[in-house]
C-alpha cells in the first residue's frame, strides 16, 4: 500500500487538515444565508397576507372596514346668561337624569322692569284701598239712613193710624148728626102735612140735613185717603204731605246706593288691575330669580361626551355647555359601495368585527345615500366622507360596544372606534378575517423583545 505523506504546513492546529476547516466555514455561511432568506420570505408572506386580506373582502364579499362607532348626542345649553361658578362633571362621567352638571350665576341683572311694575302695583293698591274706604263710608251712611227711614216710617205709620182712628170717630159723629137732621126733617114734614107749620119752615131743616150729609161724606173721604196712605206706608210707599221728610231720606238713600254700585264697579276693576300687576310682578320676580342663578341638570341617562365650558367662563343664553350621549344607543356607521349595498336591506343581519373584543351581531336599521351637516350635529361624530357611488349603512349592535373598564375611566362609550362590518354567516369574510389576524400575529412575532425588527428585516 502506498503511504501518502501530507506536508506539515497542510495540517492545521489540533491535527485537523486545513481543507476540512475551510469546508466547515463555507457550510456555516450557507446556513446563515438560508436563514436570512427564510425570514425574508416569511416577512414578505405576512405582508402579502395583510394586503391580500385587506383587499380580498372588499372585492369578493359584502364587508366594510370603513365603519365607525357613533351615537346620538344631547346638547346641554345655558338657560341663562352668566358665569360658570361650578362644574360637577367631567368628560367621560356617567350621569343619571336630573344629576347636576354645572352651576351658572349672574350678578348683573336688569331690574328696571321689576321696579316699574312695583311702582304701578303700589299705585293700584293705593287706589283700591281708597275705593274700599269710600265703600265703607257709604255702607255706614246707608246703615244710618236705613235706621232713620225705619224710625220715620214707624212714626208716620203711627200718626196715620191715629188719624184714621180720629177720622173714623168723626165719621161716626157726622153720621149721628145726619141721622138727627133726617129725624127733624121727617118730623117737620109731618107737622107741615098737618098744617101746624107753614111749608116755608121745612126748607131750613132740609138744608141743615144736607149740610150734615155733606160733612159726613167729606170726613169719610178723608178717612179713605188716610187709610190708603196708611196701607201704602206699611208697604214702603209714602205719599202725602206728611211723608215729605221721609221721602227725602229715601231719595238720599237711593243716591247713596247708586254711588255704592258705582264704587263696586270701580273696586272690581281696581282689583283686577291689582291682580294683573301682582301676577306680572311675581312673574318678573321669578324670572329674575331664575336669571340670577341656575343649576343645569342632565336631561336623560347617559355619559358626558365633552364639556365646552370652564369655571369662570361667561356664557350667553343658548351657548353649548356640554354634550351627552347614551352608550346604549350607540350604532355603527359603515360605508359600502352601491354594489355591496344592493345585497343589504333594513333588517339585514350583519356581524361587527370589534377586534380584540370579538364579533358582535347587529341589524341594519337605515341605508342612507348621503347625509348633511345639520344631520351630523345630532351625533357625537360626523359621518365619514363617502366616495363616488358609496352609501351609508346604519347598524344597531345587539349589545353596546363599550370601552374596557379600567380603574381610571370605568365603562365608557367607545365612540370613534373603527370596526369592520360584514354580512352575517359570510364564510369568505370570516376566512379573510382569520387570515388577517394570523398575518398580524406573524408580523408581531417578527419583533424581538427589545422592540427592534429581526436581523433579516434590518438587513433588508
Amino acid at each position: 500500500m502506498t503511504q501518502v505523506n501530507f506536508p506539515r504546513e497542510a495540517i492545521g492546529a489540533g491535527g485537523v487538515p486545513l481543507g476540512q476547516k475551510i469546508g466547515s466555514k463555507k457550510s456555516t455561511q450557507g446556513s446563515l444565508v438560508a436563514l436570512k432568506r427564510g425570514m425574508m420570505l416569511t416577512v414578505a408572506t405576512a405582508l402579502c397576507l395583510l394586503g391580500f386580506t385587506s383587499l380580498f373582502p372588499q372585492i369578493l364579499t359584502d364587508q366594510s372596514d370603513r365603519a365607525i362607532i357613533d351615537a346620538p348626542v344631547t346638547l346641554v345649553t345655558a338657560p341663562i346668561a352668566g358665569e360658570v361658578t361650578a362644574l360637577h362633571m367631567a368628560a367621560g362621567t356617567p350621569v343619571k337624569p336630573d344629576a347636576p352638571i354645572a352651576e351658572i350665576g349672574n350678578a348683573t341683572i336688569d331690574r328696571s322692569t321689576l321696579i316699574m311694575l312695583e311702582g304701578h302695583l303700589n299705585d293700584a293698591e293705593h287706589d283700591l284701598r281708597a275705593i274700599l274706604a269710600r265703600q265703607a263710608t257709604d255702607d255706614g251712611y246707608l246703615a244710618q239712613l236705613k235706621s232713620d227711614i225705619d224710625r220715620a216710617t214707624q212714626i208716620l205709620v203711627t200718626r196715620d193710624a191715629n188719624a184714621v182712628a180720629d177720622l173714623q170717630d168723626q165719621v161716626g159723629a157726622a153720621q149721628a148728626g145726619l141721622n138727627e137732621r133726617q129725624g127733624l126733617v121727617t118730623r117737620q114734614e109731618g107737622l107741615v102735612a098737618k098744617k101746624i107749620f107753614a111749608p116755608t119752615t121745612l126748607g131750613p131743616v132740609v138744608q141743615q140735613m144736607h149740610a150734615a150729609e155733606y160733612q159726613k161724606q167729606s170726613i169719610a173721604t178723608k178717612l179713605q185717603q188716610k187709610q190708603s196712605e196708611l196701607e201704602s206706608a206699611k208697604k214702603g210707599v209714602f205719599v202725602g204731605d206728611d211723608a215729605h221728610d221721609l221721602t227725602a231720606l229715601i231719595q238720599k238713600r237711593h243716591d247713596v246706593e247708586i254711588d255704592r254700585q258705582r264704587l263696586e264697579i270701580e273696586r272690581v276693576q281696581a282689583s283686577a288691575t291689582v291682580d294683573s300687576l301682582r301676577q306680572q310682578y311675581d312673574t318678573e320676580s321669578n324670572r329674575l330669580t331664575q336669571l340670577k342663578e341656575a343649576t343645569i341638570a342632565a336631561p336623560a341617562h347617559g355619559e358626558v361626551l365633552s364639556l365646552d365650558a370652564s369655571v369662570g367662563r361667561h356664557l350667553m343664553v343658548g351657548d353649548e355647555l356640554a354634550r351627552l350621549t347614551d352608550c346604549n344607543a350607540a350604532f355603527v356607521v359603515a360605508i359600502f359601495s352601491y354594489r355591496q349595498g344592493s345585497n343589504l336591506a333594513v333588517g339585514s343581519r350583519v356581524s361587527i368585527d370589534a377586534g380584540p373584543d370579538g364579533n358582535v351581531p347587529g341589524t341594519v336599521t337605515e341605508i342612507l345615500p348621503k347625509t348633511s351637516e345639520k344631520t351630523d350635529q345630532n351625533f357625537a361624530l360626523p359621518f365619514p366622507q363617502t366616495e363616488r357611488r358609496e352609501l351609508y349603512v346604519i347598524v344597531r349592535p345587539d349589545a353596546p360596544i363599550v370601552r374596557a373598564s379600567t380603574a381610571n375611566t370605568g365603562g365608557q362609550c367607545d365612540i370613534g372606534r373603527w370596526v369592520s362590518v360584514s354580512r352575517a354567516n359570510n364564510w369568505v369574510a370570516g376566512l379573510s378575517n382569520g387570515l388577517h389576524a394570523a398575518a398580524a400575529d406573524v408580523a408581531n412575532a417578527l419583533v424581538d423583545p427589545w422592540g427592534n425588527r429581526t436581523a433579516a428585516a434590518s438587513a433588508h
